[in-house]
């Protein structure tokens, strides 16, 4: 088998277990904390994130690659049987931010081996499979997971603890895995490759701004749609598994079509329809699971193409020796789960969670700026 084919069976088990989790996650922590305050436990959990991507190039550079893995998934476990156990607040937050932290390290990890295999011409498809492998595990796991969630959370980080193992196996392969040099993370010279390249930068702040827009999502939908609009667990995750089918359906063949005409104009049209649906969220206010599951579906539409065309574009312009930029740009998913949870809080003060969404949807629609000055190839 190719290496980037086992690598997608790679990232389809590391995905589905944490996809198992992330929509049940928030609420599982408001039994301890208030749910607006949630945010502040994974704002803090990407605070530690942000500052180990920035090391981690240079652990990687010690160790290899194959051993950052390893360890990063055994750590992944043990955080996943924590939360299986846990029965007060501090274990269980002390659990969630080890296991959120081990993910999104496991991110750079996975990204260093795929661009080792992937050549530029073939970036856009070989990135689009592998978000299809990726988002595979988001669209199965969610329906599973909120039937579990009906009797307990705990059952759910069992079972994702079990989806883990596999992904040792797809490891196993690489243990002779040669590393590309690796550079060290240093703020000065990633702004000094962003002032040379503006594009890249633009693509960077797209990114950041889809990974707000996830982490909105991902904390206050489901705390949403459970506690105000009225939704069961179940019903949640059956949405969930239909909103979450875009990234399965569409993101390879736009790839695909990436490496024929360029990402811009889909990018921009994935930004437009992201806002248009989010956009009308807040005047949804009827526990209709079929309204509610066309909306968010038209949203992850959007959410989709923007997530395809981000990366295309960015490892197009990159090489897998560029570590210390492919680790800034894994950083907008922590950084945003730093920024957004205390901007939610402060909307918090004069307006709603339907407030919440409308303002999402302005600033999707503020982000077409970028997307329209990239220069393309």
């Amino acid at each position: 088998m190719k290496p980037l084919n086992i690598l997608y069976f790679f990232s389809f088990f590391v995905s589905i277990q944490f996809a198992a989790t992330t929509y049940i996650n928030s609420s599982f922590l408001a039994q301890f904390v208030s749910e607006k305050n949630v945010g502040l436990i994974y704002a803090l959990a990407s605070l530690i994130a942000t500052t180990l991507l920035f090391l981690l190039p240079r652990i990687t550079v010690q160790i290899g690659n194959y051993r950052v893995s390893n360890i990063i998934l055994l750590a992944i476990i043990f955080s996943l049987v924590g939360l299986w156990q846990a029965l007060d607040a501090n274990s269980g937050i002390v659990m969630f931010i080890l296991y959120f932290v081990m993910n999104l390290l496991i991110a750079f990890s996975r990204d260093i081996f795929i661009e080792k295999y992937s050549r530029d011409k073939i970036a856009g498809r070989a990135r689009g499979a592998a978000l299809t492998a990726i988002n595979l595990g988001f669209v199965l796991a969610p329906l599973a997971a909120g039937i579990l969630a009906q009797k307990s959370f705990n059952n759910v980080y069992l079972l994702a603890a079990l989806l883990t193992l596999p992904a040792f196996f797809f490891l196993i392969p690489f243990k002779n895995f040669h590393d590309p040099h690796y550079k060290p993370t240093k703020l000065n010279e990633v702004w000094e490759k962003f002032k040379a390249n503006p594009s890249i930068f633009k693509i960077y702040l797209t990114n950041f701004i889809l990974q707000f827009f996830y982490v909105w999502m991902v904390i206050f939908m489901p705390i949403y749609l459970n506690r105000h609009i009225g939704f069961s667990f179940e019903q949640i995750g059956l949405i969930f598994t239909i909103m979450l089918l875009p990234f399965v359906l569409i993101q390879y063949p736009l790839g695909r079509l990436a490496d024929k005409i360029g990402e811009k104009s889909i990018l921009t049209a994935g930004l437009i329809i992201a806002g248009l649906a989010t956009l009308v969220i807040p005047f949804i206010t009827a526990s209709n699971l079929i309204l509610w599951a066309i909306i968010l579906f038209a949203t992850r539409i959007g959410a989709a193409t923007i997530e395809v065309m981000t990366e295309s574009y960015f490892f197009r312009k990159v090489s897998a020796s560029d570590s210390e930029l492919i680790g800034f740009f894994r950083n907008t998913y922590p950084v945003a789960n730093i920024i957004a949870p205390i901007v939610a809080s402060l909307v918090f003060l004069f307006t709603s969670f339907q407030g919440l969404f409308g303002i999402l949807a302005i600033i999707l629609f503020a982000s077409i700026y970028l997307s329209q000055t990239l220069n393309n190839h």
